[in-house]
């Protein structure tokens, strides 16, 4: 089994290893070689395959084969040789950035519209998405909007790792509550009021799907705002958290916390931007 490093780190984009294997492949015309551990991301979910240099020759092709991550390079590497390797970096950034745009849009799809995402694929110049349902051009613009709305508020993304068990069986939901296109500041009088009727009656759907316990994982999606609005109240809030069981998870985002809710929740996150070249060095 390769020690997949990206997993741990998906920036990271160089790393020390030593070659395990290395043989020839005659249908390729090129060679294979087996690390202990790598940076390097294989072909899978619908994105190619990273590029680069391991240990002076380059590396043409990454595949996965029962857990072992095999490079396929145009120079043979001896076993038992100590390698650096270091990614294209601006390439593999950029399919992380069209892979996560993939998932928004996916998420959005389904959650507005109930369209499941049947196909996926990453190429060198283009995304493609397949829907197992049709849109009109008005419904992709909302989806369009959305999706860039997502980027532009900079949400945090989390990354989980269940079971096979209990992926089969995992239910996650997401609630926005604000339904208008502007911004809540930003709407007239007679739009806000029609604007917190929408929230306050999404709030108390919210409440019932906390109730019944209806997922597992519940994402009220900038809820926190609603606070700063003077929209809902601690209150509110406090009472959705106190009905759900220990199964249940809840994830509640926005750009403050309200130290009203610190007693009731396991742990704030702060999600913090940096430049590549301000990063600190570990």
């Amino acid at each position: 089994m390769t020690k997949k490093l990206y997993y741990e780190d998906s920036h990271q984009d160089s790393c020390h290893a030593t070659v395990l294997s290395c043989t020839w492949n005659e249908k390729k015309q090129c060679y294979e070689v087996v690390l202990n551990q790598t940076v390097f991301f294989p072909e899978g979910g619908g994105q190619y395959a990273d590029t680069g240099s391991l240990g002076g020759v380059n590396v043409l092709d990454v595949q996965e084969k029962d857990d072992i991550i095999i490079h396929y390079t145009d120079a043979e590497l001896p076993p038992g040789t100590e390698v650096d390797g270091t990614i294209n970096y601006k390439e593999r950034f950029s399919k992380m950035q069209q892979h996560t745009g993939e998932h928004i849009v996916s998420g959005i799809v389904h959650r507005t519209f109930g369209y499941d995402n049947v196909g996926f694929h990453l190429g060198q110049e283009l995304v493609t998405m397949d829907f197992n349902g049709t849109f009109t051009p008005e419904q992709l613009q909302q989806v369009e909007y959305e999706a860039n709305e997502a980027v532009v508020r900079n949400l945090p993304i989390v990354v989980i790792y269940p079971s096979r068990e209990e992926l089969d069986q995992l239910d996650i939901k997401i609630f926005r509550f604000e339904k208008m296109e502007t911004c809540y500041d930003q709407l007239n009088e007679e739009e806000q009021a029609e604007e917190k009727r929408n929230i306050l009656n999404g709030l108390n759907f919210a409440r019932k799907v906390i109730a019944t316990q209806e997922c597992d994982f519940l994402v009220l999606d900038e809820i926190l705002g609603l606070l700063d609005k003077h929209i809902a109240t601690v209150d509110m809030v406090t009472e959705l958290l106190k009905q759900k069981d220990e199964s249940m998870h809840i994830i509640l985002t926005g750009n403050r916390v309200d130290p009203g809710l610190l007693d009731y929740v396991d742990r704030v996150t702060t999600i913090t931007t940096l430049e590549r070249d301000k990063m600190p060095l570990v």
